[in-house]
């Protein structure tokens, strides 16, 4: 499918090749990084952009007019007195290095950086810092007639646009992730409506509450959740339970608008109530968080869980003093609904 793609790309840039004012132009792209990942990565996608901007590129310096290097470095700060240190974590971590040589003397015709921190950012920026940067090369023009100065402006802005029109196509085709769901910590806020199950009487109870959490997403497929929760334990007197849970989440990302996270989960809460002797207590189970693109941080979400209570509830029965309290055996279905907006991208 990849190859196909790039194929595509290949033969609408040849197609359009004629608009280019500078396609006898030969260029050889070089990248490097400590990180193979991010060498391939931007020797790979400006590539595909130059094919699409008209521009012949060839597989040794030596057969070159031009060198285009890119050079991925971490991202520090430099104190005067000649020390460096890595930027914050919440700033850009790497820096692209983008520079134009002639290769006929050597001469460096430009040179400049672009922050990053993570490569799938880069997808909406690279065609715009190759065109930045190839505007820099010289004219390459027929002789003896060049062609109007006002004509050379359209055709640039015409190949401007077919280079945006592919990049949009192939954002589609390739499905790139957002930075939505690739974010170190994540703050959760949501509405909820747990559903209380009496096994000893089939009694139901719908009493509902909220939860506020923080997500830490310490790998792609893993990230645990620390949550509070409050729940009525009646809507007379407005008396509710707090308690606090924890998530264990196997996030699924199958493309690009949601996700799906199923998790295991444990929970307690503190009896606040002089009616109950021990409710709702300790409970562990499971569920799934579906969550759609809500922004580039966040995402609306909609959960859905089971939690088995380990303790029975105790009720003190306040109406006989021979038989003091009832115990009963429940489990909670529970749905919510809210949002969750995320800090600090993830490199992957």
């Amino acid at each position: 499918m990849k190859f196909f793609c790039f194929f595509t790309v290949f033969i609408l840039g040849s197609a359009f090749a004629f608009t280019q004012t500078r396609e006898e132009s030969r260029i050889y792209i070089r990248s490097v990084a400590e990180n193979t990942a991010h060498a391939d990565f931007f020797l790979e996608n400006f590539a595909m952009e130059a094919i699409v901007g008209g521009y012949n590129l060839t597989t040794s310096p030596d057969d070159a007019d031009f060198i285009l290097g890119l050079t991925v470095i971490p991202n520090t700060i430099r104190f005067d007195d000649g020390t460096e240190e890595p930027v914050p974590p919440d700033e850009k971590q790497f820096l692209l290095r983008l520079s134009l040589t002639r290769t006929g003397d050597n001469i460096e015709i430009i040179a400049f950086s672009f922050p990053f921190t993570a490569l799938e950012e880069m997808y909406i920026h690279n065609p715009y810092l190759l065109r930045d940067i190839m505007v820099n090369i010289p004219f390459s023009r027929p002789t003896p007639v060049a062609a109007p100065p006002v004509e050379v402006e359209v055709i640039r802005e015409v190949a401007v646009e077919v280079i945006r029109e592919v990049q949009v196509v192939r954002e589609i085709i390739f499905d790139e992730p957002d930075l939505w769901r690739n974010k170190w910590l994540y703050l959760r806020m949501s509405a909820d409506l747990p559903i209380t199950y009496y096994e000893d009487n089939s009694q139901f109870e719908v009493m509902p509450g909220a939860t506020l959490g923080l997500e830490v997403q310490f790998l792609n497929w893993m990230s645990a959740e620390l949550n509070f929760q409050a729940r009525f334990i009646n809507t007379t007197d407005y008396i509710f339970t707090p308690g606090i849970g924890l998530q264990l989440k196997f996030p699924l990302k199958p493309a690009r608008h949601f996700m799906l996270s199923p998790y295991i989960a444990g929970s307690y809460s503190i009896n606040v109530d002089d009616l109950f002797d021990s409710i709702p207590g300790i409970a562990v189970g499971g569920g799934f968080q579906f969550g759609v693109k809500g922004g580039e941080r966040g995402a609306w979400f909609f959960d859905v869980n089971f939690m088995h209570m380990l303790d029975e509830a105790h009720i003190r029965n306040v109406f006989s003093s021979s038989s003091p309290s009832q115990e009963w055996n429940r489990f909670t279905i529970g749905i919510g609904i809210g949002y969750k907006i995320g800090f600090i991208a993830r490199n992957g």
